[in-house]
């Protein structure tokens, strides 16, 4: 009984103050400051142990210093070039190591820890020029997401990021899509607002005019110029459109990627799934 009395006077206050006009707006600020706090935390820590290499830091340190001293400039380039030697280095002495082991089950075992090593390190030296994942970087990767531009400057790395990206693209894009549409109304309702209260000026000046005998039978009447809108009807447009979106963006989330992943692009599932979310509205605009 108390939530519904709080049901019906939080949607008294609502429609008094005609909240409906700006609450999308702020639904959609508020989910994505949540998004973006969620991705900091998935991406972030990964991305710290993307960019550690604690077996070179010292090297690294001291030949910074040295070419600073000889006036030499260290590019991008350049500094892959060497991280690139580094790690071929470091592999080679662990290969050497490998073949010291007596047992080959034991050669077998660390033979296939070697090769993840190597895979993981050199995802880490081969690291490309992006934004990084602090908590504005991810507020505008949860920009990129519901405007659908897609720069391409940051991006989830994890599994768990991408899949996260999945089901939030699908909400984030209701919520925009929402929010887009109730920009015209509030258009609509500033131009009646206005036209309402011109109406209420010419009423006042035709009412002095009449007192003072200066009425012209020949003007319009502006008593009777606002309409009566039938809000039930759009209510159930304004449903059945949300409903039809929903059931647009799961197809192209689960079917389209499904068929991507073993027919087309031989794309990995999730893969196909994360770049579908991300292109929902630009598909609709094409459609």
């Amino acid at each position: 009984m108390i939530t519904s009395d709080l049901y019906w006077q939080a949607k008294y206050y609502y429609d008094l103050y005609n909240c409906r006009y700006f609450a999308p707006f702020i639904l959609l600020f508020l989910y994505s400051i949540l998004g973006a706090w969620i991705f900091y935390v998935v991406e972030n820590e990964n991305e710290k142990e993307m960019k550690l290499f604690p077996w070179i830091k010292q090297i690294d340190l001291k030949l910074t210093c040295m070419m600073f001293v000889e006036g030499k400039e260290v590019t991008n380039s350049r500094r892959e070039s060497l991280d690139l030697n580094r790690l071929r280095t470091h592999a080679f002495q662990r290969i050497v190591g490998l073949f010291q082991a007596k047992r080959r089950s034991e050669r077998m075992s660390k033979s296939r820890d070697l090769l993840i090593w190597y895979e993981v390190e050199l995802q880490k030296v081969k690291l490309p020029e992006a934004l990084e994942w602090d908590m504005w970087g991810a507020l505008f990767y949860v920009g990129t997401i519901f405007t659908t531009i897609g720069y391409g400057n940051i991006f989830p790395r994890t599994v768990t990021g991408r899949a996260i990206s999945v089901v939030y693209a699908i909400v984030e894009h209701s919520i925009a899509r929402v929010w887009l549409s109730h920009r015209e109304k509030i258009k609509k309702a500033h131009q009646q607002t206005r036209n309402r209260f011109r109406s209420k000026e010419r009423n006042r000046a035709s009412i002095i005019d009449l007192e003072e005998g200066k009425f012209d039978p020949r003007t319009k009447s502006d008593f009777l110029e606002d309409q009566l809108i039938d809000e039930s009807s759009k209510k159930q447009r304004v449903t059945f459109q949300a409903f039809t979106d929903l059931i647009h963006r799961i197809y192209y989330s689960v079917v389209v990627p499904r068929f991507q992943c073993f027919g087309v692009e031989h794309l990995p599932l999730l893969m196909s799934r994360y770049y579908n979310s991300l292109n929902m509205d630009d598909t609709q605009k094409d459609e």
